[in-house]
């Protein structure tokens, strides 16, 4: 909620929607205004844009005061490239994880003191001992209706793995041998692994998930 400002004028008090300064003999409006008081600077008019940026994991989100309606961007984590491999039906390079798409959710509404379950997904493993690459986590907010799936695992050596998430716009996803990029800011897939004579041909990690919730107050 913007803050609210008023001046009295003739005794009563009215409600101001516009402040503006002259500069080199043009007024130009005033985005937010400030008064000391006690030493400590306040806005008393305009408004300020605060983002929290959460990290791996599930924890609960309170909603600050004066904060009626939020702005979702994340993405879930990138799949895991899969393990290169020696073997006769599954020769070669492993296949790369798939992207995740980075998705945006509002403004939706909140409520202020409201408390929400926030959860974040994690990267999808490397196909090292167990072959085909992990998928990445799902990015999550079920209150305000926000999901972004995870990129699929990479398959074992010349096997395609599975694509992004829903609603990916990854390139390349499960790709041979790259990981998938996500083409939006999501998280990308890892890389499979090379091609070892020994079956030992370990691909990478994708990148975690991301969430990030904005708002004015």
């Amino acid at each position: 909620m913007p803050t609210k400002t008023s001046v009295k004028v003739a005794g009563v008090f009215q409600d101001i929607h516009g402040l503006y300064v002259k500069e080199s003999g043009i007024w130009r409006p005033i985005r937010r205004a400030y008064v000391k008081v006690a030493g400590v600077w306040q806005l008393v008019f305009g408004t300020v844009s605060t983002s929290n940026v959460f990290s791996v994991g599930t924890v609960d989100w309170t909603v600050p005061d004066g904060v009626y309606s939020v702005t979702l961007v994340g993405s879930g984590g990138g799949g895991g490239g899969g393990r290169g491999d020696s073997g006769a039906s599954n020769d070669g390079p492993g296949y790369g994880g798939g992207g995740s798409n980075l998705i945006t959710v509002g403004p939706t509404a909140v409520t202020p003191g409201q408390v929400i379950s926030v959860t974040v997904g994690a990267a999808g493993a490397a196909g090292g001992t167990n072959n085909i690459g992990v998928a990445g986590g799902t990015t999550s907010v079920t209150t305000l209706s926000f999901s972004a799936l995870g990129g699929g695992g990479g398959g074992i050596g010349n096997t395609p793995g599975a694509a992004g998430g829903v609603g990916r716009n990854g390139a390349n996803n499960g790709g041979y041998p790259a990981g998938g990029t996500s083409t939006n800011g999501g998280a990308n897939g890892g890389n499979g692994g090379p091609y070892q004579s020994n079956g030992l041909g370990f691909g990478t990690a994708g990148q975690a998930g991301k969430l990030t919730i904005s708002w004015v107050a």
